[in-house]
C-alpha cells in the first residue's frame, strides 16, 4: 500500500516473497480458507500470479472452498476474506456477495460466524468485501453497516472490537479502511472532537510501531501494518501498482493527500504523538 516493492525488502539474501515461495508447498495443504485468501491478496499486491505461484494455483484451491449457496469456508469472516481475494483475481463473487448480505444482522452489523453477534472489525471488513464484490456505496446494506459502525466509537475517538472493549489500533484501522472504501472521510468521524484517525496516530510509539491499545503492546508488526494501510487511505484489496524502490519519508499531512486512492478522501490530521 506504500508502493514499496516487497521483493526489495531483503534480509540475509531473502525477501518476504522468497519466503512465501520457499514455504508455500509445505504450507498449502495446511491452509484454511482465510489463510488461502490472505496469501492470494499478498501475492496480488506484490504483482505475483496467485494462479501459478511455485506451480500452485491458489485461486482454484480457494474456489474449492465456495459452497453451492455462496458461502466460502465455514464462517462469515472466511466468506469476507474469500470475496475480497477472489474479486481481486477477477472472479465472479456475486453468489457469495448475496450470501453475505443475507447474513447481515438486524442491527446492521456482521458477526464472525453465522448467528454470532455483530462486531465492529467484521462489519468493517464486510463493507470492504461487499464493495469489492460490486455493491454500490450508497446501497442500503452499506448504509446500515455504517450506521452500526458509528455505535462502536468510544469517547476517545477510537473504535472497539465488540462490547465495551477498549479502542485499539486494529479496529481503528479496519474502520478507517471501511470508511474510505464507502466514500466517507474518517476525519469526520469524531467523538469529543477526536477523530478515529487521530486516535490511531496516538497509538504510535517513538520507535515507530503501533500499540494495540493505549496501555497494551500486542502483535506490534501486525498493528503497524494495519495502521500504515489505513493512514494511507487504502482498503482491501490492494491491487498491484508501480513500486517506488526508495525510502519514503513524508509527513502525514503530505503523504495521504499525495496518494492516489480509488475513492479520493482528504485525511489531514494533526499528529498527536
Amino acid at each position: 500500500s506504500a508502493k514499496q516493492d516487497p521483493h526489495k525488502w531483503i534480509k540475509n539474501g531473502s525477501s518476504p516473497i522468497d519466503y512465501l515461495r520457499m514455504k508455500i508447498k509445505d504450507e498449502i495443504d495446511k491452509m484454511g480458507t482465510a489463510g488461502l485468501a490472505r496469501t492470494i491478496l499478498a501475492l496480488v499486491a506484490a504483482g505475483e500470479d496467485p494462479r501459478n505461484f511455485s506451480g500452485i494455483d491458489l485461486v482454484s484451491k480457494l474456489k474449492e472452498k465456495v459452497k453451492p449457496d455462496g458461502q466460502i469456508g465455514d464462517f462469515i469472516y472466511t466468506t469476507i476474506w474469500g470475496i475480497i481475494a477472489l474479486s481481486a483475481c477477477g472472479e465472479n463473487v456475486s453468489k457469495s456477495v448475496e450470501w453475505l448480505i443475507k447474513h447481515q444482522n438486524e442491527d446492521g452489523g456482521f458477526g464472525w460466524a453465522v448467528g454470532a453477534k455483530s462486531d465492529y472489525d467484521d462489519t468493517a471488513a464486510a463493507i470492504q468485501a461487499l464493495i469489492a464484490g460490486g455493491i454500490q456505496r450508497d446501497s442500503e446494506v452499506i448504509k446500515r453497516a455504517l450506521e452500526y459502525l458509528k455505535t462502536g466509537q468510544n469517547d476517545d475517538g477510537g473504535f472497539r472490537y465488540f462490547g465495551n472493549g477498549s479502542s485499539n489500533a486494529a479496529s481503528d484501522a479496519w474502520v478507517i479502511q471501511a470508511l474510505v472504501a464507502a466514500g466517507e472521510n474518517p476525519m469526520d468521524w469524531r467523538k469529543n472532537n477526536t477523530s478515529v484517525v487521530e486516535h490511531l496516530l496516538s497509538l504510535q510509539t517513538e520507535e515507530g510501531y503501533f500499540k494495540y491499545t493505549k496501555y497494551e503492546v500486542s502483535n506490534p508488526c501486525y498493528m503497524t501494518a494495519c495502521a500504515i494501510m489505513a493512514l494511507l487511505g487504502k482498503y482491501h484489496p490492494i491491487m498491484p501498482e508501480e513500486f517506488i524502490n526508495i525510502s519514503i519519508n513524508v509527513s502525514i499531512e503530505e503523504g495521504i493527500e499525495k496518494e492516489e486512492i480509488r475513492q479520493p478522501v482528504s485525511i489531514t490530521p494533526t499528529p498527536k504523538l
